[in-house]
């Protein structure tokens, strides 16, 4: 694998509504919070994530997680304690993007079936809270359009761990978000016939660092870093 050391545009990190055609109907993505337990009070914690339990907080109620897509594709939100999240064998979880206000929520499928699907435009896994990182494990992450993996500080990196297979046509970007302390992504496994490719950026002098760990990690796409980022590879 060729890491090529490229200028990129800077990303935007932002969730923004989008007009849904033929009758220029605006369509607002909803952002849910997860609650393993679903019983208020919201606190987040291990369980599973599949398409009937009514887990997710959406101001007043508890719901089923929608799996809406597209422009109305939304956005999960994961707080308080930290947990496993299981997503449900041969199941498809549809989202937008991933908020965290915790650091190491692990995701983890209950086969390999298990997908998180990112769906939309503008898609990004971050957090509010420094070094916002997860790991992801046993599943499929179909990069949709394109998803951007967002952190300040990397003492908590985002980790695809064993068994993690990545799908899909769009870049995964990795960005240093803004603050003091950088951003990593770690790759465990093989990622051989992935063709979205890999890109990392950062524009100060903090790093963004994607460290490639096993043979074929970073697919058959293109890699490329950018500013203060650096791709480190087998």
């Amino acid at each position: 694998m060729k890491v090529i050391l490229t200028r990129i545009a800077p990303f935007t990190l932002a969730f923004v509504p989008l007009i849904s055609a033929p009758n220029m109907q605006l369509v607002f993505a909803a952002t849910y919070q997860w609650d393993a337990d679903g019983v208020s009070p919201v606190n987040g914690g291990s369980g599973v994530w599949d398409g009937s339990s009514a887990r997710w907080y959406d101001g007043s109620a508890y719901i089923s997680w929608p799996n809406d897509a597209g422009p109305a594709a939304d956005i999960a939100r994961f707080d308080s304690a930290t947990g496993t999240v299981t997503i449900a064998a041969g199941y498809t979880a549809l989202v937008n993007s991933i908020s965290f206000t915790v650091q190491g929520y692990s995701f983890v499928g209950a086969d390999s079936s298990s997908t998180l699907a990112f769906s939309g435009s503008n898609c990004v896994v971050s957090g509010t809270v420094i070094s916002a990182g997860a790991t992801f494990s046993n599943m499929v992450i179909d990069t949709g359009d394109g998803v951007t993996f967002g952190q300040n500080g990397a003492s908590t990196p985002f980790v695809f761990a064993s068994g993690l297979t990545l799908s899909g046509t769009g870049r995964l970007n990795l960005a240093f978000i803004g603050g003091t302390y950088g951003a990593a992504l770690f790759i465990k496994g093989s990622q051989a016939n992935f063709g979205g490719g890999f890109s990392a950026y950062n524009s100060s002098r903090r790093s963004a660092d994607i460290y490639a760990e096993a043979q074929d990690s970073l697919g058959k796409g293109m890699a490329s870093a950018s500013g203060q980022a650096t791709i480190f590879y087998q």
